[in-house]
């Protein structure tokens, strides 16, 4: 299946329904059922915290991303 191309996302729910299709994407692929997923604000405000720019927080777990 994979990831296609998602947009500059401009509204919240934009950005939510991009995580959704990841997350199905995992759990499809990858069973990563139970892998949390977090959504940062339209702000970026945990991007900037984090000082991610431009790159974005990811988790590695046993190796995985």
């Amino acid at each position: 299946m994979g990831l296609n191309f998602i947009q500059q996302h401009t509204q919240l729910a934009e950005r939510k329904a991009a995580a959704a299709t990841l997350q199905r994407v995992l759990s499809k692929e990858h069973g990563a059922d139970d892998l949390p997923l977090y959504v940062d604000g339209m702000d970026n405000a945990v991007s900037f915290a984090f000082g991610a720019l431009p790159e974005r927080l990811v988790i590695v777990r046993d190796g995985v991303v």
